[in-house]
C-alpha cells in the first residue's frame, strides 16, 4: 500500500518472469490505483460519484481504472464497493459508497464494472452481504448484521443481484457476522443459500446456458491477514 511506483512494476516484472504459469494479478483500487500509489493521478471517491446526475461518466471512470490496471499487467480490480451508505455512524464505508439509494448504488455498480471489463479487467462487487449499515470497522472489529430476511433480501442484497445479473466477474465476501436467526431463514439445510441464492438470477442461468458453462462465480474472500488478526485478538482477550 501506497509503495513507490517504480518498485512496485520491476516486482510485478519479475514475478510474471519468474512464474511458469501466468500470474493473476490483482488490486484494491476502488478509487483507482492511486489508492495504493501516490504518483498516479486521483480519481473521485464513489460518493462523489454517486453525486453526478447520469452514470455515464462513471461508466469511463471505470474504463480509466482499467486502462490503469492494463498499463501495470494487472487483471482484477476489488471494485466497486456496492454497500448502502445508510448509517451515519459507519466508519469505514462512508465515501467508499455510491449513496444511501439502493437503485442509484446498483445502477452506478455496474456502470463501473462494466466500464473495467471494456479494458478486459475484472471487477469485484463488495462487501457481501452488505457492509453499510454497521457502526464497526471491519479492519478492528467484527460488525454484526442483525437484520431480518426481508430486510435484507429487499435493501442490502439489491445491489449484489443487479450487479451478478449484469455480470460482475467475481463478489467479494465481507467478514461480517450474520445472527443465528438470520442465518436459519436464509439456509433450512447445511448449505447456506443467501451467498448461492443470489446467483440463481435469470439472466445468470440464461448467460451459463449460452456460454455452456456450469460454474456459478468466484468469490473472493477479503484478507485472511485481517481474519486472522481478528481471530488471535478473540483469542488473548479470551
Amino acid at each position: 500500500m501506497n509503495d513507490p511506483l517504480d518498485g512496485a512494476i520491476k516486482r510485478l516484472n519479475e514475478f510474471h518472469a519468474m512464474a511458469k504459469t501466468p500470474l493473476l494479478v490483482t488490486i484494491d483500487g476502488e478509487w483507482g490505483l492511486s489508492m495504493r500509489f501516490d504518483e498516479i493521478p486521483v480519481f473521485p471517491r464513489q460518493m462523489q460519484l454517486g453525486a453526478l446526475s447520469s452514470d455515464s461518466l462513471v461508466y469511463e471512470v471505470g474504463k480509466a481504472f482499467g486502462e490503469e490496471c492494463n498499463k501495470l499487467n494487472i487483471h482484477v480490480d476489488f471494485a466497486p464497493d456496492i454497500d448502502i451508505n445508510n448509517n451515519i455512524n459507519n466508519p469505514v464505508i462512508n465515501t467508499r459508497s455510491f449513496g444511501e439509494d439502493r437503485k442509484k448504488v446498483a445502477k452506478y455498480g455496474i456502470a463501473l464494472s462494466k466500464g473495467m471489463a471494456s479494458m478486459n479487467v475484472a471487477g469485484s462487487a463488495k462487501h457481501f452481504p452488505g457492509h453499510g449499515d454497521t457502526d464497526v470497522d471491519s479492519h478492528k472489529g467484527l460488525p454484526v448484521l442483525n437484520f431480518t430476511k426481508s430486510r435484507l433480501d429487499s435493501l442490502e442484497l439489491y445491489p449484489f443481484r443487479q450487479l451478478i445479473a449484469n455480470g460482475v466477474d467475481m463478489v467479494m465476501v465481507g467478514h461480517l457476522e450474520l445472527q443465528q436467526k438470520l442465518v436459519n431463514e436464509f439456509s433450512d439445510s447445511k448449505q447456506n443459500k443467501l451467498t448461492a441464492g443470489c446467483y440463481k438470477h435469470p439472466k445468470v442461468e440464461q448467460r451459463k446456458e449460452e456460454d455452456g458453462r456450469s460454474e456459478d462465480a468466484i468469490l473472493i474472500v477479503v484478507c485472511i491477514i485481517m481474519a486472522l488478526s481478528f481471530l488471535l485478538c478473540v483469542l488473548f482477550c479470551q
